[in-house]
This record gives C-alpha cells, structure tokens and sequence, in this order.
C-alpha cells in the first residue's frame, strides 16, 4: 500500500481542527458569502475523503468512499446553483 504524500497528511490533519461552521459565523454575513463558505467546505471535505483512501483496507471500503465524495460533489453543485440564482 502506497504511503500518502505530505499534502494528503496536512489535509487530513487540518479536517479535524476546524471549528464548527456555525461558531465561524458571525450573523452578519452575505448570503452569498455564507454559500461561498458552505462551497469550500465541500471541496475540503473532498480532499479529506480522497485522502482517507490511502489509508483504506479493502476495495469496498474505497467504493464506499466514493460514494461519499459522489454525494458531497452533488451537494457542491446544488450549493452552486442557488449562488448563481442570488448573484
């Protein structure tokens, strides 16, 4: 099993430090800039998936995996179009 590169690492270790979204919020935000945050976090969790698979055991845990991704990219793209209705 090939080892994962630093980047890998550093995104994963990142992933779970961050803080809530909620507390990260001020109230005051766009609606846009509140989308925008949603978006990024998406892609962050992307990364993070994508890197948890270096570190799984069996196939069916990788096809599991995508699954995961699958449905956090729908999530980018349903984010994306509300964004596009509001700009």
């Amino acid at each position: 099993q090939k080892l994962p590169d630093a980047k890998v690492m550093a995104a994963l270790a990142v992933f779970g430090i961050r803080p809530e979204p909620a507390d990260a919020l001020s109230g005051r935000e766009e609606v846009t800039d509140v989308l925008k945050r949603a978006i990024e976090n998406e892609k962050d969790s992307i990364v993070f998936y994508n890197g948890l698979k270096d570190f799984a055991p069996a196939e069916i845990t990788k096809e599991k995996i995508d699954d995961i991704i699958r449905e956090e990219l729908r999530h980018i793209r349903i984010l994306n179009k509300v964004w596009q209705r509001l700009a």
